[in-house]
């Protein structure tokens, strides 16, 4: 059962029918509380409805479950950077960066470094974003003019 309301849940997220998503990870919580990437899920819709304040709270028991789940972190990031407190969004990506390192999370990273002014930093980030193949070239380029 869990299984089909995680499924079904992604599905409907990718239809953009996100409370009846939201629904789903809620049955598959309520079946197993300790499922971290239905918490996850469930904190990535939220976040998409600008509720980040409650995506937070799901980022953060994804992470009380399971603090190696890099995406969570990953996550728990951007919704600190979309409340401005971009020091916090720093702290996030730099738990998820040091378990798994992708393009996405260090392009995230740089803008919240470059939000807090950190120029020299978020420009390296970037520059390291582009050299593991990040498919954001053109932003990250014009992030790189600003600096």
């Amino acid at each position: 059962y869990v299984l089909h309301f995680y499924c079904l849940g992604a599905a409907l997220k990718n239809q953009n029918k996100y409370t009846e998503a939201i629904e789903c990870y809620e049955q598959a919580i309520s079946i197993i509380p300790s499922n971290d990437s239905a918490w996850n899920n469930k904190g990535s819709i939220l976040n998409d409805l600008n509720k980040y304040l409650e995506a937070l709270e799901c980022y953060d028991k994804a992470i009380s479950i399971n603090p190696k789940c890099d995406i969570a972190w990953s996550n728990k990031g951007f919704a600190l950077h979309n409340l401005k407190k971009y020091q916090d969004a720093v702290d996030c990506y730099d738990k998820a960066l040091s378990i798994c390192i992708n393009p996405l999370r260090l392009k995230r990273k740089a803008d919240s470094l470059f939000e807090l002014q950190q120029k020299e930093e978020a420009k390296k980030l970037y520059q390291d974003a582009l050299n593991k193949g990040s498919n954001e070239r053109d932003y990250i380029q014009r992030q790189l003019a600003k600096l």
